[in-house]
């Protein structure tokens, strides 16, 4: 699956998410969501956020950032001490880094998550 795809996929789940949702229930429904997903939707996924770290490789950032509100809605790389937006990935939502990061964790990982708040 190709870039423009995967983007398509994780913005058609995040459209899943009900709005009204926040914090711990929101992630608990997000993770429930990403449980019932195929394994080859897991894979496009993984390999989509993989693209950011391939990204942040070529050009030689020492860290990513993404999700918070500060991000912008953008995908931001800190190169040789200076943080930026990337200007050639697309926006994402808040649910959909949310998805990308939480599709990283295991089932018990998440639990704990829950359970500890860590």
């Amino acid at each position: 699956m190709d870039f423009q795809s995967s983007r398509q996929l994780i913005s058609k789940l995040a459209d899943d998410i009900p709005p009204h949702l926040f914090g711990e229930a929101r992630q608990q429904v997000i993770s429930e969501h990403l449980e019932e997903q195929p394994d080859e939707t897991k894979i496009v996924l993984k390999k989509h956020l993989d693209s950011f770290l391939e990204r942040m490789k070529k050009l030689e950032a020492s860290d990513i950032d993404f999700g918070g509100p500060g991000c912008a809605k953008q995908i931001w790389f800190r190169v040789h001490g200076n943080k930026r937006p990337e200007p050639d990935l697309q926006k994402y939502e808040l649910t959909e880094t949310d998805i990308l990061i939480s599709n990283l964790l295991t089932k018990s990982e998440l639990e704990q998550l829950f359970r500890n708040r860590y």
